[in-house]
């Protein structure tokens, strides 16, 4: 029997698909790797929610309306801002 072949006489071949690649190589499940990641990142800063927040809001906007902008839901926010209504 060659090297490169299976008990069954099948050749071994690599993983078919990038994921399959990666599981091969990272025993981790998704949760683990979503909380390593998390982890390494580090929380966020004040700036970086406002804009998460901001991104949240025109993408669910934008499903509903698609004249909605990024620049509209910044003005907005900046509105509620100066009116002490936070985001």
């Amino acid at each position: 029997m060659a090297e490169d072949q299976e008990p069954n006489g099948m050749a071994e071949t690599g993983p078919s698909t990038a994921s399959e690649a990666f599981q091969a190589e990272d025993p981790l499940g998704p949760e683990e790797d979503v909380q390593r990641l998390l982890t390494a990142a580090g929380p966020m800063t004040e700036e970086q929610e406002k804009a998460q927040r901001r991104s949240f809001v025109y993408g669910n906007c934008v499903m509903e309306n698609d004249l909605v902008t990024r620049e509209m839901v910044d003005e907005i926010a900046a509105e509620l801002e100066r009116e002490g209504g936070g985001e």
